[in-house]
């Protein structure tokens, strides 16, 4: 899939500029960054995409890891000129702002591209572990996103929030995801070349393709509007 080409890091920055109070990226912002004022009156950049979508999590060449702590899940990590994920707590704040709905837009290592869209998307606040809502899909790839994951609590290394009682998914998965017992697709895995064997904690969405079980992806972007 087309990235755009950005030269601003992600980094939350405290400045304080103008009266407007924005709500992420809208249909009038061209691809790229953009600087938003949130209620507090804190600035931060995030990443447009086409049509409106403001970019949560985007990977594309393994140069980011995805393993992190909680705290670093909360705060986000990463360069919207690269590999990056957003935050929870931003991501809180924006979908739950107005009504939301996903996209997620993906690549396997053989070029083919497949994308899933949610008419719900909301994330929680920290307080009830950024549990995800998530329904209304459509798309030209079978769901394995709402039906194991929506109500789920966020895990990550650090901090078990899933449901399983023989260990925990976070360490499973390598990385932080809103596990259950523990996943049908997730977007954090551990990034590898698909060598036509199936990688169970790779980064990951589970039949992909309808032929093949759990192959690694090469590329992924989460956004709403």
């Amino acid at each position: 899939m087309a990235l755009p080409s950005i030269v601003s890091p992600r980094k939350m920055e405290q400045l304080h500029y103008g009266t407007a109070i924005h709500y992420g990226c809208s249909v009038f912002d061209p691809a790229g960054t953009k600087s938003i004022q949130l209620s507090t009156g804190v600035c931060v950049k995030v990443l447009c995409a086409t049509n409106g979508y403001t970019v949560s999590q985007q990977r594309f060449d393994g140069s980011e890891s995805f393993n992190r702590t909680w705290d670093e899940y909360k705060e986000g990590f990463g360069d919207i000129s690269g590999e990056f994920w957003m935050g929870n707590d931003l991501l809180h704040y924006l979908t739950n702002i107005r009504p939301r709905m996903l996209r997620i837009e993906m690549e396997n290592w053989f070029g083919v591209q497949k994308y899933a869209e949610y008419t719900t998307f909301s994330v929680a606040n920290e307080t009830f572990n950024y549990r995800l809502t998530l329904s209304g899909f459509s798309g030209n790839i079978v769901d394995m996103f709402s039906g194991m994951h929506d109500g789920q609590e966020f895990s990550t290394v650090d901090r078990d929030n899933d449901v399983w009682v023989n260990g925990a998914c976070a360490e499973l998965g390598s990385s932080g995801w809103w596990y259950k017992q523990c996943y049908t697709c997730n977007l954090n895995g551990l990034y590898m070349e698909d060598l036509g064997v199936d990688e169970s904690q790779s980064f990951i969405w589970f039949f992909f393709t309808t032929s093949v079980m759990a192959r690694p992806l090469k590329e992924s972007r989460m956004m709403f509007k």
